[in-house]
């Protein structure tokens, strides 16, 4: 928007655009301005949408009036774009500028993952599109773009076609997603466009930003992610360790130091996109010696840690078992000894072992119930053990 206050007639200026900006269309008519007010381009006067600058001539004015000059542009990329004094050349008749103004352009990012990450062959994953438009931003139209999914994986359904208020299209058993027609509202952050997919191989799938095309307009492609394929089962050991008191700082941000107890959890999980079951046998642990075994479970108390409660139902019996994704009684809580005999856990010296199924004599973890064969542990399960050690 140009405006200023002068005296002379047939005035004339360029504005050659700031890198980036193009025009678009010219909202003022001919008759702008005092009179047939010419519009061109600033260098070869045939004005077309994508032009660079624009060229202004033929402007009346009376002494003491203002006039305006409306013409529309964009920028396909988004940033900070300032059209300033050094924008404007071939001022004619007296016209002088006195031009600063800045345009921002907002733009979305795409992002995408893999939800579950790890599935069995065959097994579906659905492959999550984000857009995110940040908050404050104006509105988005006309949102796009193309996916070639990674070699080994195809689309597993059919997707619902109507999503972030555009269509999404994509063949069962083909390799490629596309968007069109997307939109976001102003005040809305993001939306998100879910396809399933899966592969007949195992392996890892890489999905990079490079398998996305045909963006729109001021998106930025930020989409990595990985699918990892397995046969069957789809099994992960997960160990963590947590310091839960210890001899002078009690509770409050304890240090594993000599007498502190520290907390053992080791989970064992099939995956939910596993095809089958997984028969748990036996799972050991060799722990550090200068690790004694705590046969309470103790929680840690902000006054004593060798003398803090148990956790509760452990007392005597420092190991538990717990189950969740499931029906398995485990899912309350089950405690074992800390001693070697007929239960689940063995002890010999500092490493541990827990046995899985069904024994002679005694419980074993995960034994033979209703719905469940011994040691079964179906997708979408896990098992966790749970001790504590004492720092010697």
């Amino acid at each position: 928007v140009k405006s200023g206050v002068v005296t002379n007639n047939d005035m004339e200026f360029i504005d050659t655009f700031p890198a980036g900006v193009v025009y678009q269309s010219t909202v003022s008519t001919a008759a702008a301005c005092g009179g047939g007010v010419v519009f061109q381009d600033h260098l070869s006067g045939v004005l077309a949408a994508g032009d660079l600058g624009i060229r202004v001539s033929n402007i009346d004015m009376g002494t003491n009036t203002t006039c305006t000059i409306v013409i529309n542009v964009s920028s396909a990329t988004p940033g900070t774009y300032t059209n300033n004094n050094a924008n404007i050349t071939g001022l004619l008749n007296g016209l002088t500028a006195n031009v600063n103004d800045t345009l921002t352009v907002r733009g979305t990012t795409l992002t995408k993952a893999f939800a579950p990450a790890t599935v069995a062959i065959g097994a579906s994953s659905n492959l999550n599109f984000t857009i995110t438009n940040g908050t404050g931003d104006p509105g988005q139209g006309g949102l796009a773009f193309a996916e070639t999914l990674p070699a080994g994986v195809v689309v597993a359904s059919a997707p619902v076609a109507a999503q972030c208020s555009g269509t999404v299209t994509a063949a069962v058993n083909g390799n490629t997603i596309t968007f069109a027609g997307g939109a976001m509202v102003l005040g809305q952050t993001n939306c998100a466009i879910v396809v399933a997919v899966k592969s007949n191989a195992a392996g890892t799938y890489n999905n990079l930003p490079a398998n996305v095309t045909g963006l729109s307009a001021g998106m930025t492609n930020n989409a990595t992610a990985t699918l990892t394929v397995v046969t069957g089962v789809a099994l992960t050991v997960n160990k963590t360790l947590l310091t839960v008191c210890d001899p002078f700082n009690f509770n409050v941000n304890p240090k594993s130091i000599p007498g502190a107890f520290v907390r053992y959890e080791i989970t064992i999980s099939n995956g939910a996109g596993a095809l089958t079951s997984a028969t748990l046998t036996t799972i050991g642990d060799a722990l550090d010696p200068n690790l004694n075994f705590d046969a309470d479970l103790r929680v840690g108390s902000a006054a004593a840690c060798a003398s803090s409660p148990p956790e509760s139902g452990a007392a005597g019996n420092g190991f538990k078992l717990s189950c969740s994704g499931g029906t398995r009684a485990c899912n309350t809580p089950v405690f074992f000894t800390t001693g070697a005999g007929d239960d689940a856990m063995g002890i010999v010296g500092s490493a541990i072992t827990l046995t899985f199924g069904d024994g002679p004599a005694g419980a074993k973890a995960l034994p033979t119930e209703t719905g469940y064969t011994g040691g079964e542990l179906k997708p979408g399960e896990s098992v966790t053990i749970r001790f504590n050690t004492i720092v010697k």
